[in-house]
């Protein structure tokens, strides 16, 4: 590896000498096991496969969040819109209609906030 290679990758400078480099066993096995993995064509393509999967994955992870997140906010809207029908007195089969959800629910919303 060369002085410029080894900066670029550790991020500082070790001169024109490869005396600074780490002698450790656990660096040389690691640059060992790097080197003959870039060599090898089909483990690279099994490499490159994984990260295409893994940016997949989380795209349709962050998709999924945000669609939850959206019905979160639409459950809470709907929420509040009930509560304040029941605050202003409309009736409970009313309300029920308009938010296109159950009698008993309405009810068990309004004595839970005290509404009825």
């Amino acid at each position: 590896m060369t002085a410029r290679r080894w900066t670029r990758i550790y991020g500082r400078s070790c001169g024109t000498s490869m005396e600074k480099r780490p002698k450790g066993a656990f660096v040389q096995a690691l640059d060992t096991e790097v080197k003959a993995i870039k060599q090898h064509k089909e483990t690279r393509r099994e490499y490159m496969t994984l990260a295409m999967e893994l940016k997949r994955q989380r795209q349709f992870g962050r998709e999924e969040g945000r669609e939850e997140g959206r019905e979160e906010g639409r459950q809470e809207e709907r929420l509040k819109m009930i509560l304040a029908m029941l605050r202003k007195g409309f009736s409970v089969e009313s309300i029920a209609e308009c938010a296109q959800t159950s009698v008993e629910y309405i009810m068990e919303l309004g004595k839970k906030n005290h509404l009825l």
